[in-house]
C-alpha cells in the first residue's frame, strides 16, 4: 500500500441538492383551510369554526413539539355570545380533534424517512449515479432501489431524502454498468459497499473529473469482492467524520484510489486483508492514518 501525506487542500464539499425540509405539521393544517372546511361543509358557525381551527392548530403544534411544555400556548377565540360552547364538554372535545389530528398527520404523505439502504439496481439505464431526480416513481425501473421507501422504492439519485438529513448507506451487488459515472455532484454517503456478488472488476469516474465530482463517507468504503477482484475509484474521496474505514476485505481483492482523499482533519482507517492501492494524496490539516490487518 502507497501512502503519501501531502499539504492541505480545501475540504470537499458535498454540492448535492437536498430535498426541502418544512413543517409539515403546520403546512397540513394551514393548507386544509380548516375553518372555512368546518364552517362549510358541517353549517356551524364562523366562530364555531375558528375554535375548531384554532383546536386544530393546537394538536399539531402538540404533536410537533411531543411535549406540552415546549409547544406555545394557543389562545381560542370564542365570542361572548357562544356561552352553548362553553358549556360542553369542552375536554372532551378537544380530545376527540387532537386524535382526528393525529390520524391526518399520520397518513403516508406525512412520513419522514430516516437513514436508507439504498442498491445498485439491473435496471439502471446507464453507469450514471444520477440519471433523473428523487421524485416518487413507484417501482418502475430506476438507478437506485430504497428500501424503507415503499410504495415508491425507485429512485434515480443515491441521496433522496424524503425529509430526512440522514446519510444513506449505499451497496453495489451486481455486475451492472461496471462503469460507473459520478456525473453531477460530490455524492455525501454514511458508506458505500461492494459486496461479494459484485465478481466483475469496477470504475468509478468523475464527470467531468475534478473536485466537484466524489464521494464524501461519514462511516468507511468497504471492497467486500472476492479474490482476484480490482475496484478503481477515479474520482475523489472525502472523509467526513472520525474514524472512518477504507477496507478491503480479502485476501486478493484490490482497491485503488487513484485520486485525492481529502482527510479533513479525519482519521482514516484503511484495514482488511486484500490490497488498497493510494496513487494521490490523502490531503488535510490534522489528517492521520492507521492500517489494521
Amino acid at each position: 500500500m502507497s501512502i503519501q501525506l501531502h499539504a492541505s487542500i480545501p475540504s470537499a464539499v458535498n454540492k448535492s441538492p437536498n430535498n426541502k425540509l418544512g413543517s409539515k405539521l403546520h403546512t397540513l393544517v394551514h393548507t386544509l383551510l380548516l375553518r372555512k372546511l368546518f364552517a362549510i361543509v358541517i353549517c356551524i358557525p364562523h366562530k364555531l369554526a375558528q375554535t375548531i381551527g384554532a383546536i386544530m392548530r393546537y394538536g399539531a403544534d402538540l404533536i410537533h413539539s411531543r411535549t406540552e411544555k415546549s409547544h406555545t400556548k394557543i389562545q381560542l377565540q370564542i365570542a361572548e355570545h357562544d356561552g352553548w360552547m362553553r358549556s360542553m364538554p369542552f375536554i372532551l372535545f378537544k380530545r376527540l380533534v387532537l386524535i382526528f389530528s393525529a390520524v391526518l398527520l399520520a397518513s403516508p404523505g406525512s412520513v419522514v424517512y430516516g437513514q436508507q439502504t439504498v442498491s445498485w439496481r439491473t435496471q439502471a439505464a446507464n453507469g450514471n449515479w444520477e440519471n433523473g431526480d428523487c421524485s416518487s416513481i413507484g417501482t418502475a425501473n430506476s438507478q437506485w432501489w430504497y428500501a424503507g421507501f415503499t410504495p415508491n422504492n425507485a429512485r434515480n439519485r443515491p441521496d433522496c431524502n424524503d425529509g430526512s438529513t440522514t446519510r444513506h448507506n449505499v451497496e453495489i451487488a451486481n455486475n451492472h454498468q461496471t462503469t460507473m459515472s459520478l456525473n453531477t455532484a460530490f455524492w455525501g454517503l454514511r458508506s458505500l459497499t461492494l459486496t461479494n456478488a459484485a465478481t466483475n472488476n469496477r470504475t468509478f469516474n468523475g464527470s467531468p473529473d475534478d473536485v466537484t465530482r466524489g464521494i464524501s463517507l461519514t462511516n468507511g468504503l468497504y471492497n467486500n469482492s472476492n479474490s482476484g477482484v480490482t475496484h478503481n475509484f477515479n474520482v475523489r474521496i472525502g472523509i467526513d467524520a472520525s474514524p472512518c474505514t477504507l477496507r478491503t476485505l480479502t485476501a486478493g481483492a484490490t482497491t485503488t484510489y487513484n485520486r485525492e482523499i481529502f482527510g479533513n482533519a479525519n482519521t482514516v482507517v484503511f484495514d482488511g486483508s486484500g490490497a488498497t492501492n493510494v496513487t494521490s494524496f490523502i490531503s488535510g490539516s490534522g489528517a492521520s492514518v492507521s492500517k489494521q490487518g
